[in-house]
């Protein structure tokens, strides 16, 4: 990967990294307001990495045993595995139609999508302005020079700050890490350019783009891997749960988080030993720039380099700039976090009481089990095992292993400590990381287990079947209507409300103009007033209003009224009878779930008041529950 002969050295690679990480992240325009404490001392580490180089560049490639020389030759016998991947996009073509999934964070990364495309579409003269002068520097073989003038343009446009995208509401770059926005761009402006209907599609296609490319692209051409039967096992093991193909179609940051570490976790078995750990450090420092939780898978890939070992002070140096480089881009961010953001989301460690308090492991294990299913809990149990057996048996990849082990139970172990997610205990979301990291490690099945892949192959037969059996009762619940998912992420999360179908079935029937005004009522308790980012051609047609006025009647000041109604279901099924028990690690529902029921139980109200006061009442159910009402005004 490094080469001598390129008129790029190992030490200015690492530069390029860091000013590429701090631009494409957003992390730039808030370097200035650290004050010169911080950007003085980024100038000299710029020219650092513009100017210092190792007399020995690292060797870093691939052994030979590893090389699949016949990718293409022997595509054909190959393809069966890359349908591996399949349920996610099959998921993505079944949900294509769905209503947006209010509450949660889907709305909040919309618009900070927004903001993000609309400040980079506006700085496309210094995004050329970085590109060409890279491309003439590297020519020339000037980027030695090019690190350090990168540095400065990067500290000097964020001196600008006036303008709009320093304000909190408009920072995308600093809740958390924008690398992510920065990637969405493209489907965003391609989006805005078609005028197409639902934008939180094209919002959500970024992970599971992300996810084809890595299978198609990086693995073959990075790492010179083929798909091959320890692909099809953690495809059998990750790729197949349930909750992990409903989040690689969302806007969630894991699950793109989740590419650039599960490169590193192969990297650390497909490069050379000595050396694996740069690429892999590298590739967790900008998974970090995705988000933030990746920052703690660092420490314990710096270790599978088993610096115990390093005999030379070069050896350390490397070790050290390596550390450096791969944690700089995200220190720079959290500076900025700490400095601009309301500390109420930062880490706060639990008391002494609730490490201790039955409770809160019994909502932990509980709510895992409930988010694995019987499929999600055996298939990890046989990860574990498989891990286990490949720590006794491979002494040279042992160290890997235990490290990759380490950071997955650091992830879970952190959001346990963590007061401030109390609230958020043993969901899914928050152990996607950690279960990608363990699974991970099947990735290379072949390379750590050698001799035994007969019984893998056996194994993976029968997990077929039993994923299969899964994902059919899987695909079939979901088809059946966007209410049915319900709740499926948190106890408050996500709320489908039928909007969009409400205001197709009334413009079948004729009862809604052009320029209309619709009051939509909000009852999750939160806010829906995303509706009009993602209903972009019902937001253009119809003048959207949004509030938490449970108005039922049609009145003067609207031409139509839509009222939702919370459907119960996922964790939440159980409340259709009665509202939840008081417990500290279910707070939204507790806080939520009133409201949800007093709308709820004023459906026949509701109704009648529409048949009395409007012109017209359209209806839409589920299971044969009202789930949301329509009704359009008398018209003169």
């Amino acid at each position: 990967m490094f080469n001598n002969k390129s008129n790029i050295n190992e030490i200015q690679l690492y530069g390029i990294y860091i000013v590429v990480l701090l631009y494409a992240s957003g992390t730039f325009i808030g370097i200035y307001d650290l004050g010169w404490q911080v950007f003085i001392p980024l100038l000299f580490i710029f020219s650092f990495f513009g100017f210092f180089k190792f007399k020995d560049e690292i060797e870093a490639h691939i052994s030979n045993q590893y090389r699949s020389v016949d990718l293409f030759q022997s595509a054909k016998k190959y393809n069966l595995f890359y349908f591996l991947i399949s349920p996610v996009f099959i998921y993505l073509f079944l949900t294509w139609n769905q209503e947006f999934p209010f509450v949660g964070d889907h709305d909040f990364h919309l618009r900070q999508e927004y903001y993000s495309s609309s400040f980079w579409i506006n700085f496309k003269w210094q995004n050329l302005l970085l590109l060409f002068s890279f491309i003439l520097s590297a020519r020339f073989n000037a980027i030695k020079y090019w690190i350090p003038l990168a540095g400065i343009l990067l500290i000097w446009w964020s001196r600008y700050d006036t303008l709009p995208w320093h304000q909190i509401s408009h920072a995308f770059y600093i809740r958390y890490p924008a690398l992510a926005y920065f990637l969405s761009t493209p489907f965003m402006y391609l989006a805005a350019l078609a005028d197409v209907d639902k934008m939180y599609n094209y919002s959500r296609t970024l992970n599971v783009f992300a996810l084809f490319v890595w299978v198609a692209v990086i693995r073959p051409f990075f790492l010179k891997r083929k798909p091959d039967i320890s692909f099809a096992l953690f495809c059998l093991f990750f790729l197949f749960q349930p909750n992990v193909i409903y989040y690689f179609n969302t806007n969630y940051l894991e699950p793109l988080a989740s590419i650039p570490l599960l490169i590193a976790i192969e990297s650390l078995f497909v490069f050379r030993q000595s050396n694996a750990y740069v690429i892999a450090c590298l590739l967790v420092g900008l998974a970090a720039m995705v988000k933030e939780q990746a920052i703690l898978v660092l420490p314990w890939v710096w270790l599978a380099g088993k610096p115990w070992t390093w005999k030379t002070t070069k050896q350390w140096a490397r070790g050290g700039i390596v550390g450096i480089s791969s944690v700089l881009p995200f220190f720079i961010y959290y500076l900025i976090r700490m400095q601009r953001m309301d500390s109420g989301r930062n880490f706060k460690l639990i008391t002494l009481d609730q490490w201790i308090d039955p409770e809160r492991y019994s909502t932990l294990f509980g709510r895992i089990g409930y988010h694995l299913g019987g499929y999600g809990i055996a298939a990890m149990s046989l990860m574990l095992i498989l891990s286990v057996i490949a720590i006794v048996q491979s002494k040279e990849h042992r160290t890997a292993i235990l490290c990759i082990l380490c950071a997955a139970l650091t992830q879970i172990v952190f959001f346990f400590a963590d007061a401030n997610s109390s609230s958020y205990v043993g969901y899914f979301r928050f152990a996607f990381i950690a279960v990608a990291l363990i699974t991970g490690i099947a990735l290379s099945t072949d390379i750590i287990i050698k001799g035994q892949l007969f019984l893998l192959k056996i194994g993976c037969a029968i997990i077929f079947i039993a994923a299969l059996y899964n994902l059919f009762l899987f695909f079939t619940r979901i088809s059946e209507n966007d209410m049915n998912r319900n709740f499926t992420e948190h106890s408050d999360a996500p709320i489908f409300l039928p909007i969009s179908s409400l205001i197709e079935k009334a413009e079948s029937q004729h009862l809604l103009r052009k320029g209309d005004v619709i009051h939509i009522a909000d009852n999750t308790g939160y806010h829906i007033n995303s509706a009009s980012l993602h209903y972009t051609k019902i937001a253009t047609t119809y003048s959207l209003d949004i509030d938490k006025l449970f108005q039922c009647s049609c009145y003067q000041d609207a031409d139509a009224v839509i009222v939702p109604f919370v459907y119960f279901s996922g964790m939440n099924a159980g409340l259709r009878e009665s509202p939840p028990k008081p417990s500290p690690f279910a707070a939204p529902p507790q806080k939520m779930a009133e409201s949800w029921f007093v709308s709820n139980e004023k459906k026949d109200q509701c109704y009648n008041e529409m048949k009395s006061s409007c012109d017209a009442v359209v209806a839409e159910k589920f299971n044969g529950e009202v789930v949301g009402l329509l009704g359009v005004k008398k018209r003169p």
